[in-house]
């Protein structure tokens, strides 16, 4: 269960927070909701669940320090980035060492 858990946490996530990243977040929103219902029916397949009451799933979103299960919602991410066409090269050499 917790190899599952960790490869559901990670696996995906990452490549959508890109797609995040790289587009106006008017035309991801959609599918950022779309995602974090299919992560959390996949949370209670895995850890066969009933479903899960809108409460469980907000502390299934929290940080794993915060007490929750690190499925951070993709939909809220998308509010927060604050996308610029071609900002993502500059970030890049910024980030890289010198």
């Amino acid at each position: 269960m917790q190899v599952a858990g960790l490869l559901l946490r990670h696996c995906g996530a990452g490549k959508f927070t890109h797609l995040l990243r790289s587009n106006p977040p008017t035309s991801v929103r959609a599918a950022a909701r779309a995602y974090d219902t299919e992560l959390l029916k996949a949370y209670e397949a895995l850890a066969s669940l009933d479903p899960l009451a809108e409460d469980q799933a907000e502390q299934c979103r929290l940080r794993l320090r915060d007490g929750g299960r690190g499925l951070r919602s993709q939909e809220r991410l998308a509010l927060q980035l604050r996308w610029a066409p071609g900002r993502s090269a500059s970030l890049r050499c910024w980030c890289a060492p010198a």
